[in-house]
């Protein structure tokens, strides 16, 4: 074999061998980078996404359930230590009022033999100002007992009606108005109780029974009336220490599956080291390969068709070097055997040229898959430290990929060109 051709037929099967490899590597490459590491990563970011949203939404609830746990718990308190109170008001009554009964006599005995008195300062009982117009003893001491008793009203009112209505603002607003409705109904059970004794009653004092069983009646009534009330805010209190219950185990929950999330992460990292492409080892870390992948198979596409290309140039001047040789027919055939590349025409069966379409089919498909996912994954384009998507990373990712997705088109174009003319 002349030296021309000898040199002629060990590139063609070197070039034989480096597109076998290219293909053979460059497919395996695609494949399992993509399916091994790429859509997994992306399943990662996506889920890591989802489970740092939902964290931060599930921490914003857990305040705001805990505020209102809270605030409930106090006012449950607040109605306690005020129902406790009164109670022991409304059953010390009798023998306050028994106390008092004497005082008024004297005030009132004192206001009619000291005018000077009366005009300078109105005459008070346990700090009480008595109405100038009230100057004799029946009067007075029904203008006491109501006064005591309005005044305790007003400030079971403050104590616990007006929390309730400010309460309306972290409860479902039929429960915030049932609630307060229930206790404006305690306020008026317990007036029309007071209007439905006897107005003589308090002042005829005959002694504390009589005293006794109207304070029982009274403290029956606001037992019954507040204690639903107590009893409501009870039962919301525990509502939301349910909700909170909950929110906490799945705010737990996440952060379980946020570490699994990470322990994903570290075995991307593990499988991108245990990766070679075509082109040798890639020295980058996870994120920056989802975004030089593509780029990677337009550059795996563009030394195919480079490939392809020296291959059929070598062929054709291989062929034209054997017609030029003294060699018999039957050497010629063995040296063109011999020689052969089954991806380049002339084709001697049409699977050879079938399985060329479809590997580089294949890697086509990879690339415009692995282009969106990074395009349009929100998880990859929006950093997690910010609420802004990343416009010009975007569109830079987008006119680099239309770049490469033009160039592999182009180089098919030039493939199928060289195969036509052949």
């Amino acid at each position: 074999m002349p030296d021309v051709i000898e040199t002629l037929f060990n590139d063609l099967r070197s070039s034989r061998k480096k597109m076998n490899r290219l293909l053979g590597v460059g497919l395996t490459f695609a494949l399992i980078a993509h399916f091994y590491v790429v859509e997994s990563y992306f399943e990662y970011k996506k889920r890591e996404f989802v489970l740092t949203a939902s964290l931060k939404e599930k921490s914003v609830q857990f305040e705001q359930l805990s505020s209102q746990s809270d605030m409930l718990k106090k006012l449950n308190q607040k109605i306690s230590e005020a129902l406790k109170h009164a109670q022991v008001q409304i059953k010390e009554y009798p023998v306050h009022l028994r106390g008092v009964l004497p005082k008024i006599q004297n005030t009132l005995s004192s206001q009619t033999t000291d005018n000077t008195f009366q005009q300078s300062a109105p005459a008070k009982v346990d700090g009480l100002s008595i109405p100038s117009e009230v100057t004799e003893f029946a009067p007075a001491v029904s203008w006491y007992v109501n006064t005591w008793f309005n005044n305790l009203i007003d400030k079971l009112k403050d104590e616990i009606v007006i929390p309730i209505k400010q309460a309306k603002i972290i409860l479902n607003n039929d429960d915030g108005f049932h609630l307060n409705d229930i206790a404006q109904q305690a306020i008026t059970d317990i007036k029309t109780f007071l209007n439905g004794l006897d107005p003589g009653f308090w002042e005829k004092y005959s002694g504390p029974v009589s005293k006794e069983s109207a304070t029982i009646g009274l403290m029956e009534v606001v037992d019954k009336s507040f204690g639903l009330v107590k009893k409501e805010v009870s039962k919301f209190v525990n509502e939301v220490e349910n909700k909170l219950n909950i929110v906490k185990i799945e705010l737990e929950e996440n952060d379980k599956k946020l570490v699994k999330s990470q322990t994903l992460k570290k075995k991307l990292d593990k499988r991108i080291n245990s990766l070679e492409s075509p082109f040798g080892r890639i020295p980058v870390d996870l994120p920056e390969l989802m975004k030089l992948f593509p780029i990677l198979l337009v550059g795996l596409i563009i030394t195919i068709a480079v490939t392809f290309y020296k291959g059929m140039k070598l062929q054709s001047i291989f062929n034209v070097q054997l017609k030029k040789n003294n060699t018999t027919d039957n050497d010629d055939n063995i040296i063109k055997s011999l020689a052969d590349c089954w991806y380049l025409p002339t084709y001697t069966t049409i699977f050879y040229p079938f399985i060329l379409g479809i590997c580089v089919a294949i890697i086509i498909g990879i690339y415009i898959r692995s282009s969106l996912l990074v395009i349009t994954e929100p998880a990859f384009i929006i950093p997690f430290s910010s609420d802004e998507v990343n416009i010009l990373g975007r569109n830079i990712f987008l006119i680099s990929y239309i770049c490469g997705a033009i160039t592999i088109f182009g180089s098919l174009y030039f493939i199928v060109k060289n195969c036509k003319t052949k």
